[in-house]
């Protein structure tokens, strides 16, 4: 008797495959947008909640990788946490936290502004209800990432593309 056993490996660990990754073909990585996570996730939160997937949250190098995480998120949800976050003293000390390199941004007018105290930043993804928001759609604000500040209820986690392995057992 024969039957095919299915490994994922990513980031040199052995995960089970879970459904709803879309991959990024310019990049040979995977993006998932999680929202109700069981509610509202801090950044460091959502960060380790993407460990957890073998991913970090998203770290974004074009426009093209921009809008194809925008296309992934849910009407209604506006903002989003994306990997990136101050490291230094002071807010251009930014860092994505998969450590790759910050060699794009797509900040908002005025961003980013040094305003809070755990600066990380976030993704707007579409138009907020309010037509006197100053908020632009697909632009990265800066947000505070402490566990206290609840504005922020979804994120998006990317990782190397998962490759499947058939083996006969």
């Amino acid at each position: 008797m024969m039957s095919i056993l299915f490994l994922s490996k990513a980031y040199g660990k052995t995960a089970v495959r879970e459904g709803g990754w879309k991959i990024f073909r310019e990049t040979s990585f995977e993006y998932k947008f999680y929202r109700d996570v069981p509610a509202w996730r801090p950044f460091e939160d959502a960060e380790n909640y993407c460990r957890n997937k073998s991913a970090h949250l998203v770290s974004i190098h074009s426009d093209a990788e921009n809008e194809f995480v925008n296309q992934l998120l849910e009407k209604g949800k506006t903002k989003v946490w994306i990997g990136l976050k101050q490291v230094g003293n002071s807010v251009e000390d930014m860092s994505w936290t998969d450590g790759s390199p910050y060699d794009f941004a797509n900040w908002a007018w005025g961003e980013p502004k040094n305003s809070h105290t755990v600066n990380a930043a976030y993704m707007l993804a579409s138009p907020d209800p309010d037509p006197l928001q100053s908020e632009v759609p697909r632009r990265w604000y800066v947000g505070d990432g402490d566990p206290s500040w609840k504005e922020v209820d979804t994120f998006v986690c990317k990782r190397k593309a998962q490759r499947h392995i058939t083996e006969k057992i």
